[in-house]
């Protein structure tokens, strides 16, 4: 992400990127939606992102929304987005660590449900589930997001991916050695596996 696509320099920017993206042959890319601090603001952002929406089309990427502050920050915002945008090339990427992070009293699986069928891509984070608490430790470590669940619902509309391992760490902590962080990975993994992330779907 380059910052918020409200502003005309970052909607330039984002547009040299996706050129990049395409010579790599990346089909999906995940960047912020953008906020406004005024109603009278929304129009300008949804053209710039109509924007953004038409140039990946033409490139056959798909620009998948995270899940952050502003337009896309929950799953009410994030549906009435889909629905005024009306857009085949922009999409959701859904953060399971940052629903938390940035919303009280939600429920994951329950906003992921409200949202599936606009989802593309999803950041799977472990997170204690504490509002503005940044703890987002090793997959299966923080006890908020039911992965399993995750994985189910997502299976179910016949979405088979991709998922992004997010480890993005524990606040007030020492930094970790080189085989701490790598542990990080194989504990994640390990507990994707007993969810079945790595089983082929059955059809």
């Amino acid at each position: 992400t380059s910052g918020n696509p409200l502003e005309r320099q970052v909607v330039d920017i984002t547009l040299k990127k996706l050129a990049i993206a395409e010579r790599f042959g990346v089909p999906l890319v995940v960047a912020g939606a953008g906020e406004v601090e005024h109603e009278d603001q929304l129009e300008t952002l949804y053209s710039h992102l109509r924007e953004i929406g038409d140039a990946a089309a033409k490139r056959g990427i798909t620009y998948c929304f995270e899940t952050h502050p502003g337009i896309c920050c929950d799953h009410r915002k994030m549906l009435k987005t889909m629905a005024d945008l009306d857009h085949p090339h922009l999409k959701l990427n859904f953060d399971t660590g940052n629903i938390f992070y940035y919303n009280e009293h939600i429920e994951c699986e329950i906003a992921l449900s409200k949202v599936c069928h606009h989802v593309k891509h999803i950041h799977l984070k472990d997170t204690s589930g504490e509002y503005r608490q940044w703890y987002f430790p090793a997959i299966g470590h923080g006890g908020a997001v039911d992965f399993f669940g995750v994985l189910q619902l997502m299976r179910t509309i016949g979405f088979q991916g991709p998922y992004s391992l997010e480890i993005e760490g524990v606040a007030e902590k020492e930094e970790l050695s080189l085989e701490e962080y790598q542990q990080r990975i194989v504990d994640s993994v390990k507990h994707l596996k007993t969810c079945g992330y790595f089983d082929q779907p059955t059809t």
